[in-house]
């Protein structure tokens, strides 16, 4: 049912909007997301169903609003009003600020020459992109680009709001390229990023964001072909996005999201060349997230955390570790059990400990660190087949246990990684990049198995795996 009604919000025609069937689908729907539990008995806890469910039907009557004769799209946009409103727990700010002017003083009349489709199809977008990151229903993240490049198609280039639906249009296809391993998307995402961020300069308006999408997307872009020149790139525009935003005075919180930002690029610049300038400015460029936000940000204190524990290992430091450790924590109390942001915390406290064990040779503080990495993956949410995120964490328990197999030699140990590395194989796209380091990590969990036990299926696969390596593609 969500399914056809948001075919028909974004893909069918227009007209379609007005058939009853369309209608009585919205009702149905909405009587849904109303119940305390669904229609199997379970509880709609989880307020992923409620919220993509009330976010569609906005958008379906705000629609029907726009097509309908001018006397009869009140109701519809009052309605939309109201589911809008509903989804922020009856705080009006919930409404997509670009689409505030269609409720000014819901109820009066607004001639349809006066609405600005562009906007209305930028903020779908974004929407979109909100739901794929709650959801990660790639389905959705691939509407989001569909949504984005109908608002940049119906956008006035002379607009001061079309940088910003080129930006959220660079941004959909970049986080679409991150999933699936898109060159053709990565591709893309740069030059529409720097068509926003020309359209930003040229009309003074957005630059800060324009110029934060457009580093990300030289940063991914530099990443998946192994440019260092697009990686530099990326710092000086992440650079002088902070600069713009300061220059602004914008909101702390959003320059810390900046500096996250440049803090993430240059750590992957120091792992795609081994500068400790790089790994030093991406630890300054954490701080300075972290002290900029006006309330602590579990992702700022997790990406620090790993920062830290990742200089550390390099340098000795013990200050480093120790820092490491303490920011860890920070990021725990601030992603309480139930937040969203505590598998990735727990995950890169991990990092810290398995250095803390390293040093140690303890095997309890191993034990620890191997329950801090199997929490992170517990804690994942099942979201889609397409999860890097969880992807990274079944890969780093993994590459935990066969450790502590290395000490232990409990079979299990080396069963569960290489169990977990097959898990985390069906996670990545056949075509993904991703694949080469997953099968890697996998034939030396194999190889030690086998050094072993002899299996010959063991044998098989990993030559099978090298065979698959050697030729550049996936397996069979």
């Amino acid at each position: 049912m969500h399914d056809r009604l948001d075919a028909f919000v974004l893909y069918a025609q227009p007209q379609l909007l007005l058939e009853p069937t369309a209608s009585g689908e919205a009702a149905r729907l909405l009587e849904l997301a109303s119940r305390e539990r669904a229609d199997t008995g379970r509880p709609v806890e989880d307020t992923e169903f409620q919220h993509a469910a009330l976010l569609l039907l906005a958008w379906f009557h705000l629609m029907r609003a726009q097509i309908l004769p001018e006397d009869e799209g009140r109701e519809p946009t009052q309605t939309s009003y109201s589911l809008f409103t509903a989804i922020g727990r009856q705080n009006p700010s919930a409404v997509p600020r670009s689409l505030r002017h269609f409720f000014d003083g819901v109820g009066d009349t607004t001639s349809s020459d006066e609405r600005d489709d562009a906007a209305v199809w930028s903020s779908r977008a974004n929407e979109a992109l909100q739901i794929w990151a709650e959801s990660g229903r790639l389905e959705t993240l691939e509407r989001a680009v569909v949504a984005g490049r109908r608002a940049v198609e119906e956008g006035d280039p002379g607009n001061p709001s079309y940088a910003e639906a080129l930006s959220v249009l660079s941004a959909a296809l970049r986080t679409l390229s991150e999933v699936t391993g898109s060159h053709t998307h990565a591709q893309e995402a740069v030059d529409v990023g720097i068509r926003a961020r020309d359209a930003a300069e040229e009309a003074d308006h957005h630059r800060l964001a324009c110029l934060h999408h457009l580093g990300l997307a030289l940063a991914h872009r530099g990443a998946l072909t192994g440019s260092a020149d697009d990686l530099y790139e990326a710092t000086a525009v992440l650079q002088e996005a902070i600069a713009a935003g300061m220059a602004q005075e914008d909101e702390p919180d959003t320059l810390a999201v900046v500096s996250q930002g440049l803090a993430m690029e240059l750590l992957q610049r120091y792992q795609t060349g081994g500068s400790m300038a790089d790994l030093d400015g991406a630890i300054e460029a954490g701080r300075q997230a972290v002290a900029r936000r006006t309330k602590p940000d579990p992702g700022d204190l997790s990406n620090l955390c790993y920062a830290l524990a990742l200089r550390s290992s390099v340098t000795g430091s013990p200050t480093d570790l120790s820092d490491a450790l303490q920011v860890g924590q920070e990021a725990l109390g601030a992603a309480p059990p139930g937040h969203t942001e505590r598998p990735a915390a727990l995950n890169n406290m991990s990092a810290a400990w398995q250095l803390l064990s390293y040093r140690s040779g303890s095997l309890r503080d191993l034990d620890r660190t191997i329950a801090f990495a199997r929490e992170a993956v517990e804690l994942s949410p099942d979201r889609s087949s397409h999860d890097l995120r969880k992807v990274t964490r079944l890969g780093n328990l993994a590459y935990l246990l066969a450790w502590r197999y290395r000490s232990s030699k409990r079979t299990q140990d080396i069963d569960e990684a290489i169990d977990l590395m097959d898990q985390s194989l069906q996670l990545v796209p056949r075509r993904h990049p991703k694949r080469a380091e997953l099968l890697s990590q996998l034939a030396d969990h194999l190889g030690r198995r086998y050094a072993a036990s002899r299996r010959v299926e063991d044998k098989r696969r990993i030559i099978e795996i090298r065979q698959s390596l050697t030729a550049n593609k996936g397996p069979q």
